[in-house]
């Protein structure tokens, strides 16, 4: 099983210093859009437009996936 970084940009950067073990390509893409996602909720709960973008980068450091996900909330 490889590890990979999720490396996230929204309202503020964080790099993951740690990494996780995932065992193959599908579930690095789930776990990638799963991370957007919560993010994007945490974010979204005032009621405004925004934007996530979760990289993922191997164990050299090499960017393999980038997840962007843009959210608006209207609220009436």
């Amino acid at each position: 099983m490889a590890r990979y970084f999720f490396d996230i940009s929204g309202s503020i950067r964080v790099d993951d210093q740690t990494g996780r073990h995932i065992p193959d390509s599908l579930d690095l893409r789930i776990q990638a859009l799963a991370e957007a996602a919560g993010v994007a909720a945490r974010e979204s709960r005032h009621g405004k437009e925004t934007e996530v973008v979760v990289t993922v980068r191997d164990a050299t450091g090499a960017e393999c996936l980038k997840v962007r996900l843009l959210s608006q909330v209207d609220v009436p």
